[in-house]
């Protein structure tokens, strides 16, 4: 059973720490990450979502996930780019940017963003096929369009745009 933190709207916890799916069902706010793997090409790495997935299955989507109670932030990036794509990063390789983001929706979360730099091939990631059937480099640009359009294949906000912008200045 996972648990974690209810925390208030700038982030702070209440001292509350539930389960994740009480959490989720009676939509307290807790936190949350997403982590941008990006490469030297102006690419961000997405990964296509299980479909044994409960949320979004068969979507393509950033990597991320919830922090744990008594997790930092920072440890469950890493933790996530781990479970996810065996990726083994450490902090000094985890870079955070942009503004945290409080999303409302069901399940409410405030993410918190930061990207890792990886020059691996999309074969060479060590995946977890419970939650991540295949991953793909996506030019950045066409993430933004796919985004712009509305496009169902992907899971991704128009208000969280201009952090592909601010990758792509980074690279």
């Amino acid at each position: 059973m996972e648990l974690v933190e209810v925390i208030d709207e700038n982030g702070k916890s209440t001292g509350e720490i539930l389960p994740l799916e009480e959490v989720h069902k009676k939509n307290l706010l807790h936190s949350g990450v997403i982590v941008f793997i990006v490469n030297d090409k102006k690419q961000v790495l997405l990964e296509r979502r299980s479909l044994k997935e409960e949320y979004a299955s068969g979507k393509w989507a950033l990597l991320g996930g919830h922090v744990k109670a008594h997790e930092s932030k920072e440890d469950a990036a890493i933790r996530e780019i781990f479970e996810e794509i065996g990726l083994k990063v450490n902090k000094n390789d985890l870079k955070p940017f942009g503004n945290k983001d409080i999303d409302i929706d069901k399940p409410a979360h405030i993410f918190y963003f930061y990207y890792v730099k990886c020059l691996l091939n999309e074969n060479e990631f060590d995946l977890d096929k419970s939650e991540v059937s295949e991953v793909k480099w996506f030019d950045i640009d066409e993430v933004i369009e796919l985004t712009k359009n509305n496009d169902e294949r992907i899971i991704a906000k128009p208000q969280r745009l201009y952090l592909f912008d601010l990758i792509k200045k980074e690279l």
